[in-house]
């Protein structure tokens, strides 16, 4: 994953009027404050920690520096997660990919990229066999790893 590239188009994102920077008013559509005084503020906190030169805004290079620094103990998973997080909270369209991901990623607990302890399937009664007649042929696919990753 191309760290720099990710971060350039999530200040894309923020940067609402296009001029190349991120200003206060962008940066107080971004606030979670629930009053105009709390978004103010929250907004400037935020300018004081990313504004590097102090010009009262943010460039795309003082951007990138200070989130390659925030996000440099994060593994490239909980980054990708922590961009798409940030992309919505910007006003992006939750991405369908991303949120599947998301669910996968919370099942596979080990990180071993199976997901085990599926239970029954609701399909098959537990002994389904993928494209047997069954629209769900994915579930039975991947229900019949899950059995034969418990007896191996």
């Amino acid at each position: 994953m191309d760290r720099p590239a990710s971060l350039l188009a999530l200040f894309r994102l923020i940067d609402k009027d296009n001029n190349g920077y991120v200003e206060p008013k962008e940066l107080k559509s971004l606030a979670s404050s629930p009053t105009a005084y709390g978004k103010l503020e929250e907004a400037h906190e935020t300018l004081t920690w990313l504004d590097l030169d102090g010009d009262q805004r943010v460039s795309p290079e003082e951007f990138v520096e200070v989130f390659t620094f925030v996000c440099s103990q994060m593994d490239d998973r909980e980054f990708e997660l922590f961009v798409e997080d940030a992309k919505v909270q910007a006003g992006a369209a939750p991405n369908r990919e991303m949120m599947l991901k998301r669910v996968y990623q919370q099942l596979d607990r080990d990180r071993s990229g199976w997901v085990a302890g599926l239970g029954v399937c609701y399909e098959c009664g537990g002994g389904g066999v993928a494209g047997q007649g069954s629209p769900h042929g994915t579930v039975h696919v991947i229900h019949a790893r899950a059995h034969e990753r418990r007896e191996a």
